[in-house]
Protein backbone atom coordinates (compact mmCIF):
# COMPACT_ATOMS: atom_id res chain seq x y z
CA UNK A 1 0.00 0.00 0.00
CA UNK A 2 1.36 3.44 -0.86
CA UNK A 3 -0.20 6.96 -1.57
CA UNK A 4 0.00 5.44 -5.63
CA UNK A 5 -1.63 2.70 -4.62
CA UNK A 6 -3.64 2.57 -1.59
CA UNK A 7 -6.20 0.53 -0.79
CA UNK A 8 -9.69 1.00 -1.19
CA UNK A 9 -11.80 -0.43 1.79
CA UNK A 10 -15.72 0.14 0.68
CA UNK A 11 -18.49 -0.62 3.14
CA UNK A 12 -20.74 1.97 2.58
CA UNK A 13 -23.76 -0.85 2.34
CA UNK A 14 -22.44 -1.80 5.84
CA UNK A 15 -21.65 1.19 7.53
CA UNK A 16 -21.94 4.39 5.69
CA UNK A 17 -18.23 4.94 5.04
CA UNK A 18 -15.48 4.27 2.80
CA UNK A 19 -11.78 4.21 4.11
CA UNK A 20 -8.90 4.38 1.95
CA UNK A 21 -5.33 3.49 3.00
CA UNK A 22 -2.81 5.60 1.60
CA UNK A 23 0.21 3.84 3.60
CA UNK A 24 0.48 1.79 6.87
CA UNK A 25 3.84 0.45 8.36
CA UNK A 26 2.75 -2.89 8.78
CA UNK A 27 0.37 -5.58 8.01
CA UNK A 28 -2.88 -5.06 9.97
CA UNK A 29 -6.47 -6.48 10.06
CA UNK A 30 -9.20 -3.42 10.36
CA UNK A 31 -12.96 -3.87 12.31
CA UNK A 32 -15.07 -1.52 10.54
CA UNK A 33 -19.00 -1.51 12.05
CA UNK A 34 -21.62 0.85 12.86
CA UNK A 35 -22.45 1.44 16.39
CA UNK A 36 -25.73 2.91 17.24
CA UNK A 37 -24.65 3.76 20.66
CA UNK A 38 -21.24 3.75 22.45
CA UNK A 39 -21.30 3.22 26.27
CA UNK A 40 -17.50 4.64 26.23
CA UNK A 41 -18.04 7.78 24.85
CA UNK A 42 -19.81 10.73 26.30
CA UNK A 43 -22.21 13.55 25.18
CA UNK A 44 -22.13 15.37 21.63
CA UNK A 45 -20.17 18.78 21.80
CA UNK A 46 -21.75 22.07 21.58
CA UNK A 47 -25.43 22.39 19.45
CA UNK A 48 -23.95 19.14 17.24
CA UNK A 49 -26.31 16.65 15.90
CA UNK A 50 -25.14 12.87 14.74
CA UNK A 51 -26.00 12.53 11.06
CA UNK A 52 -26.37 8.63 10.86
CA UNK A 53 -24.41 5.84 13.15
CA UNK A 54 -21.09 5.93 15.22
CA UNK A 55 -18.43 3.98 13.21
CA UNK A 56 -15.89 1.85 15.33
CA UNK A 57 -12.39 1.36 12.92
CA UNK A 58 -10.27 -0.74 15.01
CA UNK A 59 -7.01 -2.59 14.55
CA UNK A 60 -5.97 -5.84 15.95
CA UNK A 61 -2.06 -3.87 15.95
CA UNK A 62 -1.81 -1.01 18.13
CA UNK A 63 1.49 0.37 17.38
CA UNK A 64 1.46 1.51 13.83
CA UNK A 65 1.63 4.14 11.45
CA UNK A 66 -0.69 5.15 8.82
CA UNK A 67 -2.42 7.41 6.85
CA UNK A 68 -5.59 6.77 5.96
CA UNK A 69 -9.22 8.83 4.30
CA UNK A 70 -12.18 7.95 5.43
CA UNK A 71 -15.45 9.18 3.84
CA UNK A 72 -18.83 9.17 5.73
CA UNK A 73 -21.35 9.46 3.91
CA UNK A 74 -25.14 10.96 4.47
CA UNK A 75 -28.26 11.89 2.69
CA UNK A 76 -30.52 14.72 1.83
CA UNK A 77 -33.20 13.22 3.79
CA UNK A 78 -31.26 13.34 6.66
CA UNK A 79 -29.78 16.28 6.73
CA UNK A 80 -33.31 17.80 6.31
CA UNK A 81 -34.99 15.62 9.13
CA UNK A 82 -32.13 17.37 11.56
CA UNK A 83 -31.91 20.73 9.91
CA UNK A 84 -28.53 20.08 9.42
CA UNK A 85 -26.17 22.87 7.83
CA UNK A 86 -24.57 20.86 5.08
CA UNK A 87 -22.12 23.47 4.27
CA UNK A 88 -20.89 22.49 8.30
CA UNK A 89 -20.94 19.19 8.56
CA UNK A 90 -17.52 17.91 10.69
CA UNK A 91 -15.53 14.00 11.10
CA UNK A 92 -15.16 13.98 15.22
CA UNK A 93 -13.20 11.30 16.65
CA UNK A 94 -13.51 10.10 20.41
CA UNK A 95 -10.30 10.77 22.06
CA UNK A 96 -9.81 8.12 24.82
CA UNK A 97 -7.25 10.64 25.94
CA UNK A 98 -9.26 13.62 26.89
CA UNK A 99 -12.48 11.45 26.59
CA UNK A 100 -14.39 14.05 24.32
CA UNK A 101 -14.55 14.30 20.79
CA UNK A 102 -12.42 15.82 18.27
CA UNK A 103 -13.22 17.38 15.52
CA UNK A 104 -11.00 15.86 12.54
CA UNK A 105 -9.99 18.70 9.10
CA UNK A 106 -12.85 17.58 7.01
CA UNK A 107 -14.37 18.34 3.40
CA UNK A 108 -17.54 17.63 2.13
CA UNK A 109 -18.38 16.49 -1.38
CA UNK A 110 -21.51 18.04 -1.92
CA UNK A 111 -22.88 16.42 -4.61
CA UNK A 112 -21.84 13.17 -3.97
CA UNK A 113 -22.84 13.70 -0.23
CA UNK A 114 -19.93 12.49 1.71
CA UNK A 115 -17.57 14.16 4.30
CA UNK A 116 -13.73 13.20 4.32
CA UNK A 117 -11.40 13.37 6.33
CA UNK A 118 -7.46 12.08 6.40
CA UNK A 119 -6.14 10.68 9.68
CA UNK A 120 -3.46 8.78 11.36
CA UNK A 121 -5.41 6.11 13.30
CA UNK A 122 -8.48 4.65 14.17
CA UNK A 123 -11.02 5.59 16.85
CA UNK A 124 -15.13 5.32 16.62
CA UNK A 125 -16.05 8.05 14.21
CA UNK A 126 -18.99 10.00 14.02
CA UNK A 127 -20.19 12.57 11.18
CA UNK A 128 -22.03 15.61 12.64
CA UNK A 129 -23.43 18.95 11.64
CA UNK A 130 -24.73 22.06 12.91
CA UNK A 131 -28.54 23.33 13.35
CA UNK A 132 -29.13 25.87 10.16
CA UNK A 133 -29.43 29.50 11.89
CA UNK A 134 -32.90 30.93 12.43
CA UNK A 135 -33.38 33.11 9.67
CA UNK A 136 -32.42 36.22 12.21
CA UNK A 137 -29.15 34.89 13.15
CA UNK A 138 -28.82 35.02 9.17
CA UNK A 139 -25.99 37.90 8.24
CA UNK A 140 -27.69 38.81 5.73
CA UNK A 141 -30.77 39.14 8.03
CA UNK A 142 -29.05 41.48 10.25
CA UNK A 143 -27.58 43.44 8.00
CA UNK A 144 -30.82 44.20 6.27
CA UNK A 145 -32.75 45.12 9.02
CA UNK A 146 -29.88 46.70 10.58
CA UNK A 147 -29.99 49.07 6.87
CA UNK A 148 -33.80 49.46 6.81
CA UNK A 149 -33.34 50.95 10.22
CA UNK A 150 -31.16 53.43 8.59
CA UNK A 151 -32.87 54.92 6.32
CA UNK A 152 -36.06 54.79 8.37
CA UNK A 153 -34.25 57.46 10.70
CA UNK A 154 -32.88 59.13 8.51
CA UNK A 155 -36.23 59.40 6.25
CA UNK A 156 -37.65 60.45 9.64
CA UNK A 157 -35.04 63.14 10.41
CA UNK A 158 -35.60 64.64 6.85
CA UNK A 159 -39.40 64.34 7.11
CA UNK A 160 -39.11 66.21 10.72
CA UNK A 161 -36.50 69.14 9.64
CA UNK A 162 -38.68 70.26 6.98
CA UNK A 163 -41.74 70.84 9.00
CA UNK A 164 -39.55 73.12 11.36
CA UNK A 165 -39.81 76.88 10.58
Amino acid sequence: ITPNNPCTIDVKQTANCMLIVNSVSRPVTLSIKNVTAPTDVSTLPGTYKLLSNYIQIVSDVEDITTNVTIRIYYTTEQLSALGLDENNLKIFYWNGTTNKWTAAVTQVNTSENYAWATVDHFSTWALLGQPVPSMWEQPWFLITTAAIVIIIIIAAFLFFRKKKP
